[in-house]
Formats: structure tokens, sequence, C-alpha cells
């Protein structure tokens, strides 16, 4: 299997992975890729992440997961690590720059988040879907069992792109903390001037039946989501007392 590696799980590494054609999405576009991050050995914990980009300029290297921040156009990040210790991570958003260099990343995307993101799994690959049309963002991930299953991780309305042609790639990066951050596969679907064809929602077979609503006080989630995110938060857990008795034994 073909496989992109962004980063290796060493430590402040950045790479990036892009397209050099320009792609229109006067009419949208829809966007599919799996991935991968996996805690290097020896590191205590999986960082710092992976951002998916559409920018009016081919991304270059910097400090946004390994891109530039003074891009301009979105992002779509998957922050492995919590600097503010204020989310669970990883942690999945949106990002509507204007191509200042604001970017903080002690902050874990607080202030400049399109609405409120999702948590995927490490160490195992994930499949990113990503739509924009009509002004409307909506991103939906599947956590492996076969990609059998799909929720809606944000939706968010009224994302005006300041340009119609533009270029799409992705970039990763390491820190104290590190991992490998590997693309697995691409597909992307620019200018939908059928909107009714081609991957305007996930694949019919893998949709969830019912989806998560966001509103002001949170994130609803079905009892099949539930069931889901408590499975995975179980994991989680596991993780989490396996790095402190890994900690406490070096000590």
């Amino acid at each position: 299997k073909d496989v992109v590696r962004l980063t290796p799980a060493v430590m402040s590494a950045q790479g990036i992975f892009k397209c050099t054609t320009p792609a229109s999405v006067a009419h949208g576009f829809n966007a599919y890729f799996d991935f991968k991050i996996t805690k290097g050995e020896g590191s205590g914990q999986a960082a710092d992440g992976l951002a998916f980009f559409f920018t009016e300029s081919p991304i270059s290297i910097g400090p946004v997961y390994g891109g530039t921040d003074r891009f301009k156009g979105l992002a779509i990040i998957v922050d492995t690590y919590s600097n503010s210790r204020k989310k669970r991570h990883p942690y999945v958003y949106g990002w509507l720059n204007s191509g200042e260099p604001n970017w903080d990343d002690s902050r874990d995307g607080e202030g400049v988040e399109l609405t409120k993101g999702c948590t995927v799994e490490l160490n195992t690959v994930v499949r990113m879907f990503v739509r924009y049309h009509n002004r409307q963002l909506k991103v939906a991930a599947s956590l492996g069992h076969g990609h059998a299953q799909w929720f809606y991780c944000f939706t968010a309305d009224n994302v005006d792109l300041p340009f119609k042609t533009g270029f799409f790639g992705f970039s990763g990066a390491t820190g104290h903390y590190y991992a490998t951050h590997d693309l697995y596969q691409v597909q992307i679907k620019s200018d939908l001037t059928q909107p009714g064809q081609g991957m305007d929602q996930p694949p019919p077979q893998r949709v969830q039946e019912t989806q998560s609503t966001h509103t002001q006080s949170g994130t609803q989630y079905t009892q099949q989501q539930q069931d889901a995110r408590m499975e995975y938060e179980r994991k989680r857990m596991e993780q989490q007392q396996q790095q402190q008795q890994q900690q406490q034994q070096q000590q």
C-alpha cells in the first residue's frame, strides 16, 4: 500500500504534501483522506498533528502543524497534543484564515475554530470526509472497523472562501513529543457543478442512519454514537493508564 509519510517519529519534524495544480471550487468540493498518527516509541505522547488545506497559494512549511500560518484559505486540523489542557485530543476542527499570522499554538484552536469540533483516535487509520458547498463546511470521520460506521464531526455555515481557485495540500509536524503522520489515500472532487452526484455525502452503505447535530450548548449524539464514543473513551483511558505506568517505571 502506498503511504505518504508527512513526518517520521522524531522530534521537531515538519513535512508537507501539496498539489501544485490549481483547482476550481466555484461550486464547492468533496474530499476523502485516510490518515494514521502513530505515537513514536519512547515518546510520552503523540504530537503535534496534521492539517488538510485549501489555500490561495500552495502551502509552505511553517508553524501550523507543519504548514505556514500566513495561508489564506481553509484548514481542517487534527491536533494531537493539548497545550492548553482544556480539550480532549486528538481534536479535529476547522479554521478559515485571512492570511494574517495570528496562530497561537498554546490555545489549541481557541479563538479561531469555526465551530465546536470532535475527537478521533490515535494509532489506527482514520478516514476523514470534508465537504464544502453553498458556504457550508461539513466534516465527518470513520474510526476504523472497516470504515463501516461514520459520525459527523461538525458542520459550519456561512463559510466564505475569498477566492474560487486554489490549491489542496497536507502538512504534519512533531515537537518535543513525536509520532509518525501518514497519509494512505486521498480523493478530491472539486467544482461540484452537479451537487446531487459524486461525493456529496459519505457512501450510503457507510453512513449511520442518524447523525449528530451541533448547538450552542454542545454536541448532541444518538445512542449509537454515544455507544461508539463510550468505547472510544474506554480505549483512551486504557492508553492513559498504560502511559502513566510506563512513566512510573521509567522514574
